[in-house]
C-alpha cells in the first residue's frame, strides 16, 4: 500500500453510516446515536500471518464542542494471533493521544466498548476516534470484500503513527491510499448535546448526467446523498466548482431523506467553456443550517466537448540522466541514438535534454536539474544512465538503458499512441548582449486548466568532456542542460477563454562563453511534475528550436525552392544559403559542408537563408 500525507480534506471517499439504531426521544431530550464510516455491505477480512505488526487506525469526527463520546465500536477478525487491543481518542489539533482504554479481550466481529469515563469534545478541537491492536501479519482494518479493478471507494481511515500508541503520545498522521481495502468499520456512540449532528450528510457517488458537457450550457449532476444525522433532510445547499472557476451555490428543495438512508438528487449548474478537469462538490447546508461535515468534498471528472480537442502525436520528449562519474553512460549513447532514429523515422519530432546529475554530480551539473531528478526516481534512489519518455520514468528499471533496452521501446510505443492535447502556434527566441527573450504561444484542447505547466531549457551540443569515466579524451556531450528559462518543475500557464495561451520570458542572462551555434531551446507543456503517480504524468507537446530563431504553424519549415536533395551521396542545393548543417537522426553533427559524401541513410539538413533557419529531412540512397 502506498502512503500519502494525511490531508485535512478526505477526497473521493465513501462515507456511509451503518449505525441506523436511533432511539425514540422525548421532546427536549438529548439524542444519542452511532456515528461512523463504513460500507453497508462490509464483511470480514483476516489480519494475515507472519511478522508482528501494529494497527492503530481512526476516523475523523466532525467538530461538535460539548458533545459526549460514550463508546467506540469496531470490527476485528483475528487470524491466528492478534492481541493487546485498546480504543483511543486523539486530539488532532494538539497532536496528542488524549484518551486510551485497554481491553481485556476482543472477539471476532463487532466489538462494542463503553468508555469508563465519557469524553466531552472541546471547542476548536478536531478529534480522531479509533482502535489499535498488535497482529501477526500485515495488520489491516476490517474492510468490505470486493473485486480488484472494480469501481471501489477510497479508504477513509487514518493511521496513527507506526507503533502502538500511548496516552500523551504525539500523533503522526497519514492516510492510506488503498482502494482495495474499502472502509474502516469504526463507529462512535455519541450524545449530541450541542445538536451539531442533527443535520449531517455526505455525497456518495453520482456524477454528471451524460458523458460530455456542452460549452457554457446547463449541466445536470446527479448526487447520492446519505443522511448521517438523526433528523430528516428536507432541503440541501450544494457548493459546486469547476477547477478554478468561482464556486456556485445550488439549493435543492422538496427532498425527504430519512436518517440512515440514501437518496438520489439532482442539481443543475453551468458548464465551463472548455477542457477537462475536476468539479468539486460539497454539502454546505442542510435544512437551512450549516452542516458540520461541509469540508468533505466529492470529486467529479468532467469533459467539455470542444472542436479540436486533441491531435495526433508528433512529438516526444526524452530527458536523460547522466554524469561524468558514470562508467556505463558512454555505452548508452549507441542505443539512445538508435531509439531516437526509430522515433524520427516514425515522423516524431524528438526533443532531448541531458541532465548531468545521476548518482554523481559533475562540472556540467546545474542546480535546476536536481529537483527534476528527485521527482523522477523512487525516493532515495538515483540512477545513471537513465531516461524519461514524456516525463514517465522507469523507477527501478532505469538502468535498462544499456541492457534491457526493450523496456524503453515499449514505453515509446505507449507514449506515441497518446494524443497531443496542445499545439504550439509560435515559439521565438532573441538573444542580445548576454540576455535572451523567449515567447511561447499555443492552443489547447482537452486539458485540465489547473494542471498545465510549461518548461523551457537551453541545451548545448558538442561539449567536450572534462573527465568522462570509461571514455576517450575526445568524448563530447550533447543536449547538455545549460539553463532553465522557467522554474525547474515548470511554470504554471493560465489559459484564455478560448483555450489559447501566451508566455513571455524576458532578459534571462546566459553565459557568453557558450557556443551559440550549438545552442537549442527545448520547450514542452506538461502536467504537474509533483504528481505522485509517475505513470500518469503526461507531456502534452514538446518542441526544439535553434538559438535566435523562431517557428510557428504558419512557418513552413520545408520551403520547396531551397529543398536539398542528394546525388551520389553529395548534398545539392539549388539556392545559395548562408550556412549548412547536416545531422544524423540521433542529433550528431555530421558536416557543415556539401563536399562530404554521405553514407546511405536518413539525415536532417538545416540551412540558413535570409537570416532564417529551415529544417529538412534528407534521404540518401
Amino acid at each position: 500500500m502506498k502512503k500519502i500525507l494525511y490531508s485535512f480534506l478526505f477526497l473521493s471517499i465513501v462515507l456511509l453510516c451503518l449505525g441506523t439504531s436511533r432511539p425514540a426521544m422525548a421532546q427536549g431530550s438529548t439524542p444519542s446515536f452511532k456515528f461512523g464510516y463504513a460500507d453497508p455491505k462490509a464483511s470480514s477480512r483476516g489480519l494475515g500471518t507472519g511478522k508482528t505488526n501494529y494497527l492503530s487506525v481512526a476516523i475523523k469526527i466532525p467538530q461538535s464542542p460539548g458533545n459526549v463520546i460514550k463508546g467506540i465500536s469496531f470490527d476485528v477478525i483475528p487470524n491466528q494471533k492478534a492481541y493487546s487491543p485498546s480504543v483511543f481518542i486523539a486530539n488532532q489539533t494538539d497532536k496528542k493521544i488524549v484518551m486510551i482504554q485497554q481491553l481485556d479481550e476482543f472477539k471476532a466481529g463487532r466489538n462494542e466498548v463503553t468508555l469508563e469515563k465519557p469524553f466531552t469534545m472541546e471547542k476548536g478541537k478536531q478529534y480522531l476516534v479509533g482502535y489499535q491492536l498488535q497482529a501477526v501479519g500485515k495488520a489491516q482494518p476490517v474492510a468490505f470484500e470486493s473485486t480488484q479493478g472494480a469501481n471501489l471507494p477510497q479508504t477513509n481511515f487514518i493511521e496513527i503513527g507506526g507503533n502502538y500508541v500511548k496516552e500523551g503520545d504525539p500523533t503522526e498522521l497519514s492516510e492510506y491510499d488503498s482502494p482495495e481495502l474499502g472502509n474502516a468499520m469504526i463507529f462512535v456512540d455519541i450524545e449530541d448535546k450541542a445538536n451539531a449532528l442533527a443535520h449531517v450528510a455526505c455525497l456518495v457517488g453520482g456524477g454528471f448526467y451524460g458523458k460530455e458537457l456542452s460549452p457554457n450550457q446547463p449541466a445536470t449532476i446527479k448526487f447520492k446523498v446519505r443522511n448521517l444525522g438523526h433528523q430528516a433532510i428536507n432541503s440541501l445547499s450544494l457548493s459546486t466548482q469547476y477547477s478554478k472557476n468561482p464556486k456556485e451555490g445550488v439549493v435543492i428543495q422538496g427532498v425527504n431523506i430519512a436518517p440512515g438512508t440514501t437518496q438520489e438528487v439532482e442539481a443543475t449548474t453551468k458548464a465551463p467553456n472548455r477542457g477537462i478537469g475536476i468539479a468539486y462538490a460539497s454539502i454546505t447546508q442542510i435544512n437551512g443550517k450549516p452542516q458540520s461535515m461541509s469540508h468533505y468534498v466529492k470529486h467529479y471528472p468532467y469533459k467539455v466537448t470542444t472542436p479540436n480537442g486533441s491531435w495526433a502525436r508528433n512529438s516526444i520528449l526524452i530527458e536523460r540522466f547522466t554524469t561524468e562519474r558514470c562508467p556505463n553512460c558512454p555505452a548508452s549513447e549507441k542505443p539512445l541514438r538508435e531509439l531516437i532514429g526509430q522515433m524520427k523515422a516514425d515522423g516524431m519530432e524528438v526533443s532531448v535534454i541531458a541532465h548531468h546529475v545521476g548518482y554523481g554530480e559533475d562540472s556540467f551539473t546545474i542546480a535546476e536539474s536536481v529537483p527534476v531528478m528527485y521527482f523522477s526516481f523512487t525516493p532515495g534512489e538515483t540512477y545513471a544512465p537513465a531516461l524519461m519518455l514524456n516525463r514517465v520514468s522507469d523507477d527501478k528499471d532505469q538502468n535498462s538503458l544499456v541492457g534491457k533496452y526493450s523496456v524503453k521501446e515499449a514505453k515509446y510505443e505507449k507514449a506515441k499512441n497518446i494524443k497531443e492535447a496542445l499545439r504550439f502556434t509560435e515559439i521565438a527566441s532573441t538573444a542580445k548582449e548576454g540576455k535572451i527573450n523567449l515567447v511561447v504561444k499555443g492552443q489547447t484542447g482537452y486539458i485540465d486548466s489547473e494542471d498545465l505547466y510549461l518548461t523551457a531549457v537551453i541545451t548545448e551540443d558538442h561539449v567536450p568532456s572534462i573527465n568522462q569515466s570509461n571514455a576517450p579524451k575526445s568524448f563530447t556531450h550533447d543536449q547538455v542542460a545549460r539553463k532553465f528559462l522557467t522554474p525547474p518543475l515548470g511554470q504554471e500557464i493560465k489559459l484564455e477563454a478560448d483555450g489559447s495561451f501566451a508566455l513571455e520570458i524576458k532578459d534571462v542572462a546566459y553565459d557568453k562563453n557558450w557556443k551559440t551555434e550549438n545552442l537549442k531551446i527545448v520547450v514542452f507543456a506538461h502536467q504537474n511534475m509533483s504528481a505522485i503517480n509517475h505513470d500518469k504524468r503526461q507531456v502534452y507537446a514538446s518542441k526544439t528550436i535553434w538559438w535566435n530563431s523562431s517557428t510557428s504553424n504558419s512557418d513552413v519549415l520545408a520551403i520547396e525552392h531551397i529543398r536539398p536533395y542528394a546525388v551520389d551521396g553529395y548534398i545539392v542545393l539549388d539556392e545559395l544559403v548562408e550556412s549548412l548543417e547536416v545531422y544524423e537522426l540521433s542529433g550528431r553533427l555530421v558536416t557543415r559542408s556539401n563536399q562530404k559524401k554521405l553514407a546511405p541513410g536518413i539525415y536532417v539538413v538545416r540551412v540558413k537563408i535570409n537570416g532564417a533557419y529551415h529544417t529538412h529531412k534528407l534521404f540518401v540512397h
